[in-house]
């Protein structure tokens, strides 16, 4: 649903209220071979939005196995973030904003 698309994934955290992990990463999958690369987020203790935008190319197959991958402690610390909500959207600003395109 998404190949092809500019796609921005937008992951709501926090670093955990005990042992929280100050840096979060994300990468998106497409595929075996396809990914977005990590991209790291410096968290607070409140609730934010972190985004990341990628376009996944086209699927030789069928049916493609994409998947998003969050690294809570890339430090291996043992530390923790909370996530409350994951968005994938791939819509246009001006739709975004209500507009018709």
């Amino acid at each position: 649903a998404f190949a092809q698309k500019e796609l921005t994934i937008t992951i709501k955290a926090r670093s955990a209220a005990q042992n929280g992990s100050p840096v979060m990463r994300a990468q998106y999958y497409a595929e075996a071979d396809a990914n977005s690369g990590w991209v790291d987020f410096l968290l607070t203790p409140e609730w934010q939005p972190y985004s990341f935008k990628y376009k996944p190319p086209s699927s030789p197959n069928a049916q493609s196995l994409d998947f998003l991958s969050l690294w809570a402690d890339p430090d291996g610390l043992g530390r923790g973030v909370e996530v409350r909500e994951i968005e994938f959207d791939t819509r246009t600003k001006a739709q975004a904003n209500g507009a018709a395109n």
